[in-house]
């Protein structure tokens, strides 16, 4: 097939064929466009061409033919196209047809080199549905571009912006694709995950009630240490199921309408004062930004993540971190450059590092539970698998972008809002009576996992003082031994007080078990130490 028959209509499908074959092959969009530029300069009689996309939003992309060789250096044609595109852009739009040669000011004219300073130039706009996505530039050294010449590159034109519309609508629905893939693996691991820290959780109650049992019966210094140990291992495997518990769950008390503005300031302040002075830390925020609605300490907790993986991907924590944020709206004139957004106003938080970026077989996995890069310095590979948790539970999206050595960009994007959303109150909470902190901490967490409001406090009398406030409390769950007055006592106080919720007691004194101290007080359970938290779990259902 001759060149100048490339675009005849007969053969239109027999040349879109072979590209949309590329496409689907995956095949990425620049190289497509290589395969185009060599027929478009001989069908055209031309003797140099380019196409320069410009996507929204991110760096001017330049493919160019040069078969004879008139430059030495591109960066000098690429430096000039960065500075002479935007008022060429700005020209098509005004004028809405190609330009030429005779309709391009001087000062626009491409001269990287000399002999094309005066060469007969033809710019045509490459137009999608949110506007000009690039432009086809088609030069010759001498004569002027024939009425056949200017029809064909015309139809190369239109051809690219097919092959652009296919590619991105391909690109969206690969993206769909693979995030409902990715949903549906990680809900289906959370819930594994989550069972699995939950029957460990149980588990670790009972080691903990056990240690705090033993401790009181052993008076010796090498058993004490032994129990330390146990202790010390117990936590480890505490910290190793934190968060699993909640994933995909927000507690709805801490809803707030966040302020993005002291949101970074308060990030800012902590990197640049605890982060290593040789990263070069920049922070960019919108002029007016809307702000979101969710927990804040949760969404501080993303970007703090984000920031700390950011810095560990640095050679010798050498290099550049940005963290920025943005107002983003979602409509029909841009969709196409967001397909994971509905229609809408949105934050968008950019974190890019200059670091050694992520390999193609570690992107797939970043996101699961228990994966990481930092085998045997500390990382316990939940990170990221916890910010994917919580910006699903804000009804976020999370998106990357990496390669190795070119650096690694996370893009989050939450609904934006204007007014406080409607809090949700929840009509069972349990309040956790409870001097050692790591249990209370504990039995919290599996509580919440069950859909309770959990408030805990360390002594009795702190507890008679939230009680007599105005917050309705279900049930209360304490142990008999605190450091102000025993279960009895507390007991009898909040009676007097006119309190008639339940009260679960937890001892691990037998004999306090088998009595009937508590008999003068209604709703009253005694449950003995060491306890299963499911055994607990279905006292609290019966009593409420």
């Amino acid at each position: 097939m001759s060149t100048t028959d490339y675009l005849a209509p007969q053969n239109l499908s027999l040349s879109l064929l072979p590209l949309l074959g590329s496409i689907l092959s995956g095949e990425s969009t620049n190289d497509i466009f290589l395969k185009i530029l060599p027929p478009c300069l001989l069908a055209a009689d031309s003797d140099f061409n380019a196409v320069i996309l410009t996507p929204a939003g991110q760096p001017l992309q330049i493919i160019t033919y040069d078969p004879y060789e008139f430059f030495e250096n591109v960066e000098i044609f690429n430096n000039e196209v960065h500075s002479k595109i935007p008022a060429i852009l700005r020209m098509l739009e005004i004028y809405s047809t190609p330009l030429e040669t005779g309709t391009i000011p001087p000062e626009l004219r491409f001269d990287f080199i000399q002999e094309l300073a005066s060469a007969e130039y033809l710019i045509l706009p490459i137009i999608g549905t949110s506007g000009i996505w690039g432009l086809l530039i088609n030069a010759r050294l001498k004569g002027h571009f024939s009425a056949d010449n200017k029809s064909t590159i015309a139809n190369f034109a239109s051809l690219l912006t097919f092959i652009m519309a296919f590619s991105k609508k391909f690109e969206v629905s690969k993206a769909a694709e693979a995030k409902e893939s990715l949903n549906k693996r990680l809900d289906v691991m959370g819930k594994v995950a989550g069972t699995m820290a939950h029957d460990i959780n149980n588990l670790l109650s009972g080691i903990f009630g056990s240690l705090e049992l033993l401790n009181s019966y052993i008076d010796d210094d090498e058993a004490n240490r032994l129990i330390e140990i146990i202790r010390d291992c117990a936590l480890k495997a505490k910290d190793l199921t934190h968060g699993l518990l909640s994933y995909g769950k927000i507690s709805r008390k801490r809803w707030e309408k966040i302020s993005i503005e002291k949101l970074l300031h308060e990030l800012k302040e902590y990197v640049t004062q605890t982060f290593p002075k040789t990263v070069d830390f920049s922070f960019r925020i919108d002029r007016s930004i809307n702000s979101m609605s969710g927990d804040s300490v949760q969404i501080y907790q993303v970007l703090l993540n984000l920031c700390i993986n950011a810095k560990e991907a640095l050679n010798d924590n050498t290099g550049a971190v940005t963290v920025s944020a943005r107002n983003l709206t979602v409509d029909s004139s841009n969709a196409i450059e967001f397909p994971a957004l509905e229609f809408g106003k949105y934050i968008h938080f950019i974190v890019e590092d200059t670091g050694k970026g992520i390999d193609a077989e570690n992107m797939q996995k970043l996101f699961e539970p228990y994966f990481t890069t930092k085998r045997g310095k500390g990382g316990s590979g939940l990170g990221l698998y916890i910010v994917y948790s919580i910006i699903q539970a804000h009804q976020g999206t999370i998106e990357v972008e990496s390669k190795p050595l070119q650096g690694t960009r996370f893009d989050c994007y939450f609904p934006a809002v204007t007014s406080i959303p409607t809090q949700v109150n929840r009509s069972e909470i349990i309040m956790l009576v409870e001097d050692e902190i790591v249990i209370c901490d504990l039995l919290a967490e599996l509580f919440e996992s069950h859909d309770y409001d959990v408030i805990k406090v360390p002594t009795a009398s702190e507890a008679i003082q939230v009680l007599t406030e105005e917050l309705k409390v279900s049930i209360i769950i304490t142990d008999y031994h605190l450091e102000d007055m025993d279960g009895y006592m507390f007991t009898s106080q909040i009676r007097n007080l006119g309190i008639d919720i339940p009260v679960i007691i937890t001892t691990g004194d037998s004999n306090l078990v088998n009595s009937n101290i508590f008999s003068p007080f209604s709703r009253v359970k005694i449950l003995s130490k060491p306890f299963e938290f499911e055994e607990l779990l279905s006292t609290v259902q019966k009593l409420v």
